[in-house]
């Protein structure tokens, strides 16, 4: 598991550093395809080889979560984010990915009712003031000297 999350880290850099270099260029709706197309087909043999057996349980709840992943959570958000990549530095956009779970836990609160923890809560905190902190410290760099 931990091989699979490092694995998973260095090649969503990858994909940023890569972004940040041809979205300039590219549309970032064609980009998209390409890698949502990819990442389709490489979890597609990833399920035939490990996910055997297992048949998906059709409910209009998983329907509707299927296709709200696809649409929300994958189409509208990586649009979003190639827009990002080719406005803001790599390393801003990088501290996107810290804000996943700040969503996640609201969503889960706003629409399934789930209770949120003081722990979490704390953790909501720590993280949207470390970005905060991330983004402002950024904003601070000294000017150049007048020459």
């Amino acid at each position: 598991g931990l091989t699979a999350a490092l694995a998973s880290m260095l090649l969503a850099s990858v994909n940023l550093v890569a972004q940040s270099l041809w979205s300039r260029r590219d549309d970032a709706r064609v980009l998209n395809a390409w890698s949502m197309s990819v990442g389709a087909a490489i979890l597609l043999l990833l399920s035939l080889v490990f996910e055997r057996g297992g048949a998906p349980a059709w409910t209009l709840a998983n329907a509707a979560a299927i296709v709200y992943l696809a649409l929300a959570g994958s189409v509208a958000a990586f649009l979003i984010y190639y827009r990002l990549i080719r406005e803001l530095a790599a390393t801003e956009v990088s501290l996107m990915a810290l804000i996943f779970p700040v969503v996640a836990l609201a969503l889960g609160r706003a629409v399934l009712g789930e209770r949120v923890s003081q722990r979490a809560g704390l953790g909501i905190a720590l993280i949207l003031g470390g970005v905060g902190l991330a983004l402002w410290s950024g904003r601070l760099k000294p000017a150049a000297a007048p020459a």
